[in-house]
């Protein structure tokens, strides 16, 4: 089992979602959700990737932060020309079968798949492209949040940033040592943007949905406080799994943004952490909870105003 930050260098060819090529360098990342067993895989991102990937820990060594830094730049490459270099050694890739999720973790025949994966694309929906959903999240603008972050919205993330600041603020060294005023002030410095990236990932799925009418903010605190209470039963769950087009993406992206987070994170408040310690998988969760709780609180938000439709 490695531990999360651990530097790794692959010491021989492995094919799983991304092929991985011997040589290739990375750094070791929280399982998220939980999708691989730690006796068997890591979740890896590799230089040169945006996300992280299962990698067999037969198929790895460890290896120094300053080795990393010393062959980070090769790596880079190699991770641009891996596909060509597997190729070249192995013949063709297999065709992924259709449905099969783009961003599965590689974990080997016989893994299960997560519920959520098995959800059909909505009728005259498209699947989407991780890297894609990322720029459109990244380009979403400041005016684009204002319209449909009302007061209502705003209040209930507000309430869900505090709960979890005083979950971690009894996990997190330095949270012991400030006044309540100055974690506040650290909350909304760091916790709220895990809500709003969640936000921004919504209105960027949202884009693909052409045929929606603008976005308008939520009339009143208490529907959308409703729909929010019961997002997660029945036919909640199911609509918004289908105006996601593909959930498999969307799980991406949720991810690969809670990975960069974990990493803001550790170089500035939680610095205190220590590898291996539970305070560390816990903050990786609560982060990837509010980016989900973000991306929900948008879909109810909007679907308070006009019905969201499902293709």
């Amino acid at each position: 089992m490695l531990t999360i930050g651990a530097f790794v260098r692959v010491t021989k060819d492995t094919l799983g979602a991304e092929p991985l090529v011997e040589g290739m360098v990375g750094k070791v990342v929280p399982d998220v959700y939980g999708r691989s067993d730690p006796t068997d895989h890591a979740m890896v991102v590799m230089a040169g990737a945006r996300k992280p990937c299962a990698v067999p820990l037969e198929a790895v060594e460890v290896i120094s932060e300053a080795d990393y830094g010393e062959d980070a730049p090769e790596a880079r490459q190699l991770w641009r020309q891996r596909r060509e270099i597997w190729r070249d050694r192995h013949g063709a890739l297999p065709r992924r079968r259709e449905g099969e999720e783009e961003g599965a973790e590689g974990a080997g025949e016989g893994s299960d798949a997560e519920p959520e994966a098995q959800v059909p694309i909505a009728e005259g929906g498209k699947r989407l492209e991780v890297a894609d959903l990322i720029r459109r999240t990244e380009a979403v603008e400041v005016d684009e949040l204002q319209a449909i972050a009302s007061p209502a919205l705003v209040a209930i993330m507000t309430e869900w940033s505090v709960g979890a600041l005083d979950v971690l603020a009894d996990d997190l060294p330095r949270f012991r040592a400030m006044s309540y005023s100055k974690a506040r002030k650290v909350r909304t410095d760091h916790i709220e943007r895990w809500l709003w990236d969640g936000l921004r990932l919504y209105l960027a799925v949202r884009s693909c949905h052409t045929t929606l009418e603008p976005i308008v903010a939520e009339p009143a605190r208490e529907r959308v406080r409703a729909l929010f209470e019961r997002i997660d039963e029945g036919e909640a769950a199911e609509r918004l799994a289908a105006f996601s087009l593909d959930v498999p993406a969307v799980k991406e992206a949720l991810s690969l943004m809670a990975s960069h987070w974990v990493d803001e994170a550790l170089a500035s408040f939680a610095k205190g952490l220590k590898e291996g310690q539970p305070a560390l998988g816990e903050l990786a969760q609560y982060i990837l909870q509010l980016h989900i709780v973000g991306y929900q609180a948008g879909f109810c938000a909007d679907s308070a105003h006009h019905g969201i439709p499902s293709n």
